[in-house]
């Protein structure tokens, strides 16, 4: 891969060369090598790994962009959440482990909380102050394990407030959720490590009860265009979320 800097830009192939764009700098590279075999069990493998992957973190929304502005900007947020579920999240056999899943990563001081409940459709979440810049605003995300979809909302508590209470969806207290939380201080570019601070219907779910975004890899597989067909999926932002 080399910076295309000279007078001559194009995309796509062009004899030995493939022309690209990436934010704006133009690159070009060289066509690879013929493969003999380019579906090994071990390819296979991991293109279906990274299809999970690609699916679950789609289907957060766009929280990623919150959680990973600032971790490792060479990347973009996407991607390096992609590499933290992948490398981090899933079990051997290919699944998503929502304990180990990080839609943030940073150096704040993480979540420290001290009660948590889901009470008339609403999740009430209290925390310590002590520790850490009262300054900084709570970013909470309600991922709906069954449907494969999330609401997240950012600023939506300060961590000198000490409580925060959000409105589920209609429905979503009977089924099964997961709510993330982290901490993000916009004038030090930092947020905290996500940890999650209440679940409903978990205890006993194992990774394959996934039943939505599983779904949706089914359909990147066959091609489905995702950007116009996501939004009518329904992920549940609410007033003031991300």
């Amino acid at each position: 891969m080399a910076v295309n800097d000279s007078l001559v830009h194009w995309s796509g192939s062009v004899g030995p060369l493939i022309g690209y764009t990436v934010r704006g700098v133009r690159y070009f590279r060289s066509k690879p090598a013929k493969v003999r075999n380019p579906r090994t069990e071990a390819q296979t493998a991991h293109r279906e790994r990274f299809g999970v992957a690609s699916s679950f973190v789609r289907s957060l929304g766009g929280v990623y962009k919150i959680g990973y502005e600032w971790y490792r900007e060479e990347k973009c947020p996407r991607a390096r959440m992609m590499e933290q579920v992948y490398w981090e999240a899933m079990d051997e056999e290919g699944r998503v482990d929502w304990r180990k899943v990080k839609v943030a990563r940073g150096s704040l001081r993480v979540y420290e909380g001290s009660g948590a409940r889901v009470e008339d459709g609403w999740v009430k979440l209290r925390w310590s102050r002590s520790g850490g810049d009262m300054a900084d605003e709570l970013t909470l995300t309600v991922y709906n394990w069954s449907r494969g979809v999330a609401m997240s909302k950012k600023g939506c508590a300060k961590r000198g407030d000490g409580r925060v209470s959000v409105a589920l969806p209609e429905g979503w207290e009977e089924e099964k959720v997961v709510v993330w939380v982290f901490w993000r201080n916009e004038g030090r570019r930092a947020v905290s490590d996500s940890a999650v601070a209440l679940t409903i219907g978990m205890e006993d779910c194992e990774n394959e009860d996934i039943e939505g975004w599983e779904e949706l890899r089914r359909e990147i597989t066959r091609g489905w265009k995702m950007k116009a067909s996501w939004r009518g999926r329904g992920n549940y932002n609410a007033s003031g979320g991300i």
